[in-house]
């Protein structure tokens, strides 16, 4: 059903189709956090018994897209990306060396399971407001959408499927719940929307325009240096 969802609204946002199978693309990759948060957060019931599962990837997947969605979409017609693949790999690269060093030292202090990318995830989404201002608008987008949308979508799985919460370690987590779903996840659920599709924003230099009524350009390596707008 996810990937349904997934898919009307990458054929519904006609403009936006580069950028969210880019946004996805690049956040399949975080599955591998299954080998951490399985089983010390939760252990769901997957089809094939792995250490990271096509549910994981596919999760990662839809999520990432949705971020940029989320991110993006209320101000689709003022955005101008320019799409470099050596400029996204570097600061990839660069994040991931941040995240990861943070990962060890939080570790390190005894702040683990889920608080532990929670907090990397936080401090990810500051360090980007900090240095660049003009993305708090995708920050402050992604982060009210990804809250209402992902918790909706818990409250729709908790009624259609109710034990889909068994799957969570409740005696790892903090015990606080809303509507039986767990803070930690509707943390998640608030920081990750802003987590990535601001960091999607950074990745693709994604600049705003003056006027609402200019439609999204990709700007390819060749045209960037042309017709560069102000950032809002």
């Amino acid at each position: 059903m996810g990937l349904l969802v997934y898919a009307l609204i990458v054929f519904i946002f006609r403009s936006q189709r580069r950028a969210i199978l880019l946004s996805s693309l690049l956040a399949a990759p975080q599955a591998l956090f299954a080998l951490y948060l399985v089983p010390r957060y939760w252990n769901p019931r997957l089809i094939a018994e792995f250490s990271i599962g096509l549910e994981d990837i596919l999760f990662t997947f839809i999520c990432g897209g949705m971020a940029w969605v989320e991110a993006s979409w209320l101000l689709r017609r003022r955005i101008i990306l320019q799409i470099k693949p050596s400029l996204i790999m570097a600061r990839l690269l660069a994040g991931g060396i941040f995240a990861l060093g943070l990962f060890v030292l939080l570790a390190r202090v005894g702040i683990g399971n889920m608080l532990n990318p929670l907090i990397i995830m936080g401090i990810w989404i500051l360090t980007l407001l900090l240095l660049r201002r003009s993305l708090w608008p995708f920050a402050a987008l992604a982060a009210v959408q990804s809250f209402v949308l992902y918790t909706f979508t818990l409250a729709a799985m908790k009624f259609l499927w109710p034990a889909f919460f068994m799957f969570w370690a409740w005696k790892n987590l903090s015990g606080i719940n809303l509507w039986g779903i767990p803070l930690e996840e509707i943390a998640w659920g608030i920081l990750y929307g802003p987590f990535w599709g601001t960091t999607m924003a950074y990745l693709l230099e994604a600049k705003l325009t003056q006027k609402s009524d200019i439609t999204q350009v990709d700007v390819s390596c060749a045209d960037a240096s042309r017709n560069r707008p102000d950032s809002a």
